[in-house]
C-alpha cells in the first residue's frame, strides 16, 4: 500500500538484534549468493532488504563496530536478481 501512494519505507534492525544470524537451526548454504560479494549471512538479509524497492532506508544496529564494514558493503553489492531473493526467503523460513 505504501508503495501504491508513494510512502517510503523505514527498516529498523531488520535483523532483529542479531536473531536472524545466531537463531539458525541449522546450516546455510550462500554458494548462490558469492557472485554479488556476499560472504555472511548478515549481508544476505540486508541486501535482500536494502535492495527492495519498497524499502527507502535500511538501519542495521550492531553492538559490534567490526559489523559496520560488513553491514555498510550490503548497500553497495549491487542488485540481487528475484531467484536469490527467493532463496534468502526460503532459507530464512527454513532456518528459524
Amino acid at each position: 500500500m505504501a508503495a501504491e501512494l508513494g510512502i517510503g519505507i523505514m527498516v529498523m534492525e531488520p535483523l532483529k538484534e542479531g536473531r536472524y544470524v545466531k537463531e539458525l537451526k541449522g546450516e546455510l548454504d550462500l554458494t548462490p549468493l558469492q557472485e554479488f560479494g556476499i560472504e555472511t549471512w548478515a549481508q544476505a538479509l540486508l541486501s535482500w532488504v536494502v535492495f527492495d524497492p519498497r524499502a527507502s532506508i535500511t538501519i542495521p544496529a550492531t553492538s559490534r563496530p567490526e559489523r559496520i564494514n560488513e553491514n555498510a558493503l550490503s548497500g553497495s553489492l549491487g542488485t540481487m536478481p528475484q531467484e536469490l531473493r527467493e532463496y534468502v526467503r526460503e532459507e530464512i523460513v527454513r532456518l528459524l
